[in-house]
């Protein structure tokens, strides 16, 4: 099946449904089966740019950056937002707007969703957290830029890369738990005590524990949040090389080039992504030979995910 959403925009999966962003931000739920529309939902007024959507207790949230109308008018405030709309039929049930008429502009990042929080991150202004349930806010780090990427929610912590480094803090209170200068500009994601980042001058994994070095690869510049599942981690590289990397000990096992796109999904032995020519590619991932290229006029550019027999949903932001 296809469905026309009337625009190039974000989606995700989930127990059945798949939710996507259409033509004037409006949320659509569609049946997996059938692209059937199973409810839509209009948008907040105003103009903006939404994230990909996660579907976290109930609820379909979203991050947005750009301008909302005041309430009862047509006057336009700039701002970005966090937004929650019910996960069984599409009704609003909050929105809270936050660094309202910054001066610094907008570059929001996708939102992240767990144990009861929600983190909105800002490239140009920084990681700002809120009540999953009610959407009031709890704490911020106004002013840790130029991240690349969502921040993660793992093990009471948040963990997010900024232009100083990288930093684990409490989901509670934002109280800093750990930080440290390795510069990255795509990442964090996690295997176990592992985490992996990219940045202008390639890979670099440490111990999440002690902050210890583990291994460095010195590659091109990254454009891709890592992809790590098994014993690999995956990236592209600025030049279109596809790598494939031992998580524990930074040994390549593989390369392959021709590819572009900041996404790439893995399913079992199957990595998907989009090639140089905006085509969507599955490739071996323990070899990195291409298994097959769709034919399909249709250019790709957004992310890729995956459902496979027993509903099992793959998709960059697991990663």
């Amino acid at each position: 099946w296809r469905f026309n959403n009337g625009g190039n925009h974000n989606y995700t999966y989930h127990n059945g449904v798949i939710f996507t962003v259409g033509a004037g931000n409006t949320l659509f739920a569609l049946n997996r089966a059938d692209g059937s529309v199973k409810w839509s939902s209009a948008p907040p007024g105003g103009l903006f740019n939404y994230t990909i959507p996660v579907v976290r207790n109930g609820k379909v949230i979203l991050s947005g950056s750009g301008s909302l109308t005041y309430p009862n008018s047509n006057i336009l405030y700039n701002c970005d937002f966090v937004y929650a709309v019910s996960e069984s039929n599409g009704i609003p049930l909050w929105i809270t707007p936050y660094a309202i008429n910054a001066n610094d502009g907008y570059y929001i990042q996708n939102v992240s969703a767990g144990e009861n929080i929600v983190c909105s991150y800002d490239s140009m202004l920084g990681l700002y957290v809120f009540d999953m349930n009610t959407g009031a806010p709890l704490w911020n780090h106004a002013g840790e830029l130029l991240g690349r990427s969502n921040p993660i929610i793992w093990n009471n912590q948040v963990i997010y890369s900024h232009e100083g480094g990288t930093s684990g803090v409490s989901v509670y209170n934002g109280s800093v738990l750990w930080s440290n200068d390795f510069l990255v500009s795509r990442g964090p994601a996690i295997s176990g005590n592992t985490i992996v980042c990219s940045g202008s001058h390639g890979m670099i994994a440490y111990n999440i524990q002690n902050q210890s070095q583990l291994w460095a690869a010195n590659n091109p510049n990254g454009i891709c949040v890592p992809y790590i599942t098994g014993s690999a981690a995956y990236y592209i590289t600025g030049n279109g090389l596809l790598i494939s990397y031992n998580v524990v000990t930074g040994a390549m096992f593989w390369f392959y080039e021709g590819y572009s796109g900041e996404y790439l999904v893995v399913a079992g032995n199957d990595l998907y992504l989009i090639n140089t020519l905006k085509k969507l590619t599955c490739v071996n991932a323990t070899t990195g030979s291409v298994k097959w290229t769709a034919t399909s006029l249709t250019d790709f550019t957004k992310p890729i995910f995956v459902v496979d027999a027993q509903d099992n949903l793959y998709h960059v932001t697991n990663s």
